[in-house]
């Protein structure tokens, strides 16, 4: 009976624990963008590599993402968080927000 007690006991235990570890492990951080820049888009331009780099960061409550688009000679390309999106993507999603 006092084993059955005792192993309960831990179980209940570990159980307890780990379930404090996951809480905190799953909580998401803030992203370090959202303390750099404003809620709302912000855009910016730059010249890399015989393009132009037109980067708009997207700032809503904790959540950050950074949309680029690459003019070149050739071609335009877009992107989100280093993915190629579309540039309905980027129209749609970089869109300045309305109140």
């Amino acid at each position: 009976m006092k084993k059955i007690f005792i192993t309960a006991l831990l179980f209940f235990a570990f159980t307890s624990v780990n379930a404090q570890q996951n809480s905190t492990d799953t909580k998401k951080k803030a992203n370090p963008l959202t303390l750099k820049y404003p809620q709302g888009v912000t855009e910016e331009t730059k010249k890399a590599d015989n393009c132009i780099v037109t980067s708009r960061i997207v700032v809503k409550g904790e959540n950050a993402w950074v949309y680029e688009r690459k003019r070149c000679e050739t071609k335009t390309t877009f992107y989100k968080d280093g993915t190629v999106v579309t540039n309905k993507e980027w129209e749609t999603e970089t869109a300045p927000t309305t109140k």
